[in-house]
């Protein structure tokens, strides 16, 4: 089980992805954009960051960049269906760009998010201690 901070402006998806996560019993902290997902993490320690990318306030490109910036080794996923001006695959580019370590296209299934959520996980560096 982890805590996952999920990042997603769309209600719906933010609840449908929390119903997901915990299926495997992890613990879901949520947020509505990037802004308010960086207060969260500062506030919060959590294992893996689920992160749509078209967001308003601050979008999942600028989050993670600024995440990595604090914790440079937390796993991320990136989650886009894109919008009308951006396909979703330029949007998950750009994302792993910015240092995503895995991207799920909307709409996706419980497989695939369990399958990124346990790669992510596993990529997680040893703590010390």
């Amino acid at each position: 089980m982890a805590k996952i901070l999920l990042v997603d402006d769309d209600d719906q998806m933010r609840y449908t992805v929390k119903q997901m996560l915990a299926v495997d019993k992890h613990q879901v902290l949520e947020a509505a954009d990037g802004q308010q997902a960086l207060n969260l993490s500062e506030q919060q320690q959590v294992d893996l960051v689920v992160t749509d990318i078209c967001m308003p306030v601050m979008d999942g490109t600028e989050f993670i960049l600024k995440l990595r910036e604090d914790l440079p080794t937390m796993p991320v996923i990136a989650i886009s269906g894109g919008q009308r001006a951006l396909k979703s695959n330029f949007a998950l580019g750009s994302a792993r760009m910015a240092g995503a370590d895995q991207s799920l296209q909307k709409p996706f299934g419980l497989a695939a998010l369990r399958d990124a959520v346990q790669i992510a996980l596993a990529s997680r560096p040893l703590e010390n201690g």
